[in-house]
């Protein structure tokens, strides 16, 4: 994903950064490994591992139980997809940031994430503000 490592490497130490990938733990540890993002994460969360798939809330309260001192209102998921990462991040009540990578996208259903970004780069200013 274009921008993804140059991103990784701008809120690394500022945010504790963990990943929550639905797939298979073969799979999506193989790519965790070559895209070199690993060192930049705290934790990952792979759905085949876990039992439960985004956006089932099963899933989110896994992940929240295995992350130390976690704090809801403090946390923020950004996902590219609205039917997993942004559905169930509202329905945890986690702020949700919808990675909107296609522009041409007007109708977005029934589900609406609190904020949108168009491009990676964005995403550190956000951040800032929600602070």
């Amino acid at each position: 994903m274009d921008g993804a490592l140059e991103l990784l490497q701008k809120l690394h130490g500022k945010y504790r950064l963990y990943a929550a990938s639905n797939g298979t733990y073969e799979v999506q540890s193989r790519r965790i490994e070559e895209s070199g993002i690993k060192p930049y994460f705290e934790d990952f969360f792979i759905s085949k591992k876990i039992g439960y798939h985004k956006p089932d809330k099963k899933f989110f309260d896994y992940c929240f139980a295995h992350i130390p001192d976690f704090k809801l209102e403090e946390s923020v998921i950004v996902g590219d997809s609205l039917s997993s990462d942004i559905l169930g991040g509202k329905n945890v009540g986690l702020t949700t940031i919808w990675y909107q990578r296609d522009r041409n996208i007007t109708d977005h259903g029934a589900i609406h994430p609190d904020y949108r970004i168009f491009e990676l780069s964005e995403l550190p200013d956000l951040l800032k503000k929600l602070k």
